[in-house]
């Protein structure tokens, strides 16, 4: 685990991004440098969310020898570990957990699928689909969520969704 709080630009044109053990986000493991170069050009998000996972990727040069490629951050909740897509998911995420709500986090979307939801109950009959809409405000974002309560409920799913403007209240 890593915090973006914690990475730090040194005089020698490199990052050092302290990794953090994943059982016990408290003992660091140690600290990482990757050159200005690649980290300038990573993926570090804008979820609202600070801490997560530093995937690094490698690649051989021509003397067979790995070197620092790319750098991702991949945001997740700090008790929980699971990834998460922003800070309003992280609050879901929270909040299920909370309640002793049972679910699945999907991290990918399965090849026969359009769309992969936010959150699953998996436990209810039928399974419960949970969206987290942030982005009401875009007329784009709302028609893509229309589509996507469309097509949950023509498969049977149950669909649940949280406008992040009101209060979180799940009603299963």
């Amino acid at each position: 685990m890593a915090n973006k709080k914690d990475f730090a630009q040194n005089e020698r044109g490199f990052w050092t991004i302290p990794l953090y053990c994943i059982d016990d986000s408290t003992i660091l493991n140690m600290h990482y440098s990757i050159p200005s170069w690649i980290y300038d050009k990573a993926a570090l998000t804008k979820a609202g969310v600070d801490t997560g996972y530093v995937v690094i990727w490698r690649k051989e040069r021509e003397n067979g020898k790995l070197a620092d490629d790319q750098l991702i951050f991949v945001p997740a909740e700090e008790n929980t570990f699971i990834p998460v897509d922003s800070s309003y998911e992280r609050t879901m995420l929270q909040y299920l957990v909370e309640k002793k709500i049972n679910f699945k986090k999907p991290l990918l979307m399965p090849i026969d699928e359009v769309y992969r939801p936010d959150f699953i109950l998996d436990k209810q009959k039928p399974n419960v689909i949970i969206e987290v809409a942030g982005l009401m405000n875009n007329i784009d974002y709302v028609n893509h969520l229309r589509q996507k309560r469309a097509h949950y409920l023509d498969k049977g799913y149950k669909y649940l969704e949280w406008d992040v403007r009101k209060p979180l209240k799940i009603d299963i």
